[in-house]
């Protein structure tokens, strides 16, 4: 009893005794699925960010390829201006991006 041992736990539930040994095990599963979950979410995001640079230099092509549609020489001068600051950006991106052999 506790009131004769003021070292006793205050539940059984404290006891050596009452341990679940696969407590140790669940725990060390659940800290290895939340290192596969936070690298599955950083390849995730890796994956949008290509798709995002796909969709940047598509539209490079598209504004260059429209460009030769147009009569003004400014239009033209515009859309490809447009393409080359896209390019730009895209390639700075790209440079940022983590490469792993």
């Amino acid at each position: 009893m506790r009131s004769t041992n003021p070292d006793a736990p205050a539940t059984p539930f404290e006891m050596e005794e009452y341990r679940i040994a696969e407590t140790a095990d669940a725990l060390e599963l659940q800290e290895t699925a939340d290192r596969r979950a936070q690298h599955a979410r950083d390849a995730n995001q890796r994956g949008d960010n290509y798709t995002l640079l796909t969709v940047l230099f598509a539209s490079v092509l598209f504004f260059a390829g429209i460009s030769t549609k147009f009569e003004g020489r400014r239009v033209q001068q515009a859309l490809v201006g447009l393409a080359v600051v896209l390019t730009i950006v895209g390639i700075g991106f790209l440079l940022t991006f983590p490469v792993e052999i």
